[in-house]
């Protein structure tokens, strides 16, 4: 076995999925920060809006969960 690192450029990410990464926390952190205050000024406001957002993200995981089981089911390629 050799323990040298495999580098393949096909299976690597591009160079600006870091810099979307990073701009994407940066963006999160700053909806978030806002949400809290949100929350202790109106909070019937936001744990409405924060159920409506979990239940629209849980429908997205649960259905890609679904469509990757009917995959591994049928053999699917």
């Amino acid at each position: 076995m050799s323990t040298l690192p495999i580098y393949n450029p096909d299976t690597m990410a591009p160079p600006a999925a870091g810099t979307v990464g990073q701009r994407s926390l940066m963006i999160g952190v700053v909806f978030s920060v806002i949400a809290i205050i949100g929350a202790f000024f109106r909070p019937e406001q936001f744990f409405r809006g924060y159920l409506l957002a979990f239940m629209a993200w849980l429908g997205v995981t649960l259905g890609s969960m679904a469509i990757l089981m009917i995959r591994h089911l049928t053999g699917g390629g």
